[in-house]
């Protein structure tokens, strides 16, 4: 349900269907700030471009590593873009 006009500005579900590069979107299960739609599964597995991985762990502070000056997000972003990168020979 659209609310206000900004919500549409604010998140990305308004978007995602217009995608035409490989997005990876990460959202931990146990994010104590996202709700059922922060999780669209049916929409990533028929989207030629989005994928979507839900750890079952994370929160909400992008996954850090102890000893680590990267995230695991960092480090699985980095992972992604590369193999995608590789892939296409770009």
């Amino acid at each position: 349900m659209l609310i206000c006009g900004s919500q549409e500005k604010a998140s990305p579900a308004y978007s995602l269907n217009k995608v035409q590069t490989p997005v990876l979107i990460i959202n931990a299960l146990d994010d104590p700030f996202l709700g059922e739609e922060s999780y669209p599964y049916d929409f990533a597995a028929k989207h030629p471009f989005i994928y979507l991985e839900t750890p079952k762990y994370g929160g909400h502070c992008a996954f850090p590593l102890a000893g680590s000056s990267f995230s695991w997000t960092d480090l699985r972003a980095y992972e992604f873009f590369n193999s995608e990168i590789t892939s296409n020979g770009l």
